[in-house]
């Protein structure tokens, strides 16, 4: 997806018992965080930052 929209961040998050999920919208990132969601990886333009 990172190298498709190189300008985007990508997030993989993570919760204990829950499934990984990837997104690339910060509201979406706000809201997992919020509900205990951490991040694993963090992408952008194909790369791992």
């Amino acid at each position: 997806m990172s190298l498709h929209h190189p300008d985007i961040f990508y997030m993989v998050m993570d919760k204990i018992g829950k499934r990984a999920i990837v997104t690339g919208d910060f509201c979406v990132y706000r809201e997992r965080i919020s509900d205990g969601y951490f991040t694993v990886a963090t992408f952008k333009g194909g790369k791992q930052i």
